[in-house]
């Protein structure tokens, strides 16, 4: 009989979750002329936030709606297509 492995806390799922977003979205962001700064994820009743933050590579500006429009739209499709966060999720 296989010893069953320990339960991860629901911190470590969201740390985990974080990293694997992370490398999955940092390419597309890095595209877009914007860096990542993070990804966060947290549970909301039954459903999940997942929160990305992107800015400016360097430099003095701006990160206006302009800016943040196309690389939203790509990094929602990203998330659809490989659906790395399990149930519903609010991005």
């Amino acid at each position: 009989m296989a010893a069953h492995e320990p339960r991860k806390d629901p911190r470590q799922r969201a740390d985990a979750l974080a990293r694997s977003l992370t490398d999955l979205l940092a390419p597309i962001v890095n595209d877009a002329g914007l860096h990542l700064e993070g990804v966060e994820t947290t549970r909301a009743g039954k459903y999940s936030v997942v929160r990305v933050f992107v800015d400016l590579v360097d430099g003095p500006g701006d990160l206006d709606l302009d800016a943040l429009g196309p690389v939203t739209a790509a990094i929602s499709q990203a998330l659809d297509e490989a659906d790395p966060v399990k149930g519903q999720y609010t991005l």
